[in-house]
């Protein structure tokens, strides 16, 4: 019904915006009402095949968890027809329930339920970092039909996929491995090996993420999913021309999910490559826009002025040696369009994730660029240390010292550096000398 509503207001706009250009009434008006039921139609028609697309992916990832076995209940059936030919999420849910309330052990309409509600949360906790887990009463009445249907269909691994799903968005990932690890026992594909290492990456462990993909390739799982998961492991570990390689590998084998390119513009940014990072970003706001049309046009417009922002660095960057030697130029460039980008950034992200020599080769280019960068000898200072290299880290602190004396960060590190005594951590610093975190100050043995 909604659709043929939407259709016959763009035959109207349509009709009336032509009906305007022959008659010579208002033809300016009449071309942009026939532009704007074109366009609306056009956006409408693509906005639901994204859907669709995105959602066979979701399904086809869980290896075809959803049982096939008829059980009679016509809204189940319903959701079966629903999902299949148009992918729709609100009125399969809402199916779902009233399936659910004829009755409440449908094992289809459980499994269907639970598992898009677990990738719904999941996709959501992505977008929007909402706080998912044992607090919130959505995710935990799913958790709990997850656990009934279980109870009641022991053998099925479905509901043992959603449950770990819905424990690794609230944070318990040693308890969502130990649901993947049973469900393991009851299926025959080696599926759950991939969601095993997104729960590893979860837990910051690239390394064991790696080895359970690695896993599953070698059991015969490929296609876009595991190139997916390959790039996000990569980049976690800095790896980002491989990370890069592995995303061109997934959207050549068919991948599309959004996922895919938010690791793509991340690789592009630390490589240093600026705009066609920006310009990434706003391909990805793009899909979130066909995704949820109501909700992401602020990331839309915000895509734009970073791609903006991107542009006026990558050219700042680029003037830099002459523009260096002018004092006002330098400082709003250094304030607002800092040269030291993507290397500060990127190396403050290495040194969160414990990578510290990659860490160190960011922030001695970024030296390079500005010798006298407070922030920039911190951070390196700091890298050093962990690297153990003390000496170093004393030599480059001082350094920092002799610029801002009063600097009481600085003399913290030192004082670290100095005694060798792990006190509370390293002070890590942003660009402009804020405080981002600390790290541990215990040198790597």
């Amino acid at each position: 019904m909604n659709k043929m509503l939407q259709i016959i207001s763009v035959i109207i706009i349509i009709v009336s915006g032509i009906g305007g250009i022959l008659t010579g009434t208002y033809p300016i008006i009449g071309t942009c009402l026939v532009l704007i039921g074109i366009a609306w139609q056009v956006f409408s028609h693509v906005s639901t095949e994204r859907k669709s697309q995105t959602l066979e992916q979701l399904i086809e990832v869980q290896n075809k968890l959803l049982a096939q076995s008829n059980l009679g209940n016509p809204y189940t059936e319903i959701v079966k027809k629903e999902f299949k030919e148009k992918g729709h999420f609100k009125e399969a849910i809402n199916y779902l329930k009233k399936a659910l309330d004829v009755n409440p052990f449908d094992r289809e309409a459980m499994e269907y339920y639970v598992i898009i509600m677990a990738l719904t949360f999941s996709f959501k906790d992505w977008v929007n970092n909402i706080d998912y887990g044992p607090q919130n009463k959505d995710w935990l009445f799913v958790y709990h039909v997850a656990e009934r249907g279980h109870n009641k269909y022991p053998k099925t691994h479905v509901f043992l996929d959603a449950m770990g799903i819905l424990l690794d968005i609230a944070g318990k990932h040693k308890d969502a491995r130990k649901m993947f690890r049973k469900s393991s026992k009851l299926r025959a594909d080696p599926f759950w090996h991939v969601l095993m290492s997104t729960s590893y990456g979860m837990s910051k462990r690239p390394d064991l993420a790696f080895n359970e993909i690695e896993s599953a390739k070698d059991k015969g799982l490929n296609g876009w999913i595991i190139e997916y998961n390959y790039a996000a492991i990569q980049s976690d570990l800095g790896n980002y021309d491989r990370a890069l390689d592995h995303v061109r590998k997934a959207y050549e084998s068919g991948g599309t999910i959004p996922q895919i390119r938010e690791i793509e513009l991340k690789c592009l940014f630390a490589n240093g490559k600026l705009i066609a990072s920006g310009y990434s970003r706003v391909k990805l706001a793009w899909q979130l826009l066909l995704l949820n049309p109501k909700k992401s046009f602020l990331l839309l417009f915000g895509a734009f002025g970073h791609l903006v922002i991107m542009i006026i660095i990558f050219f700042s960057k680029k003037i830099w040696p002459l523009t260096s030697h002018i004092p006002l130029i330098r400082r709003i460039q250094l304030k607002y369009f800092s040269p030291l980008e993507p290397e500060f950034t990127v190396g403050c992200s290495l040194v969160e994730k414990m990578h510290f020599k990659k860490a160190i080769e960011l922030f001695n280019q970024c030296r390079k660029v500005n010798p006298r960068d407070v922030s920039v000898l911190m951070n390196l200072g700091l890298c050093y240390a962990r690297d153990g290299d003390s000496e170093k880290a004393i030599t480059i602190t001082k350094e920092a010292l002799a610029i801002e004396p009063d600097n009481n960060a600085l003399k913290y590190n030192l004082d670290v550096f100095l005694s060798g005594i792990k006190l509370n951590g390293l002070v890590l610093v942003d660009n402009h000398g804020n405080f981002i975190k600390r790290i541990d100050a215990k040198p790597k043995p």
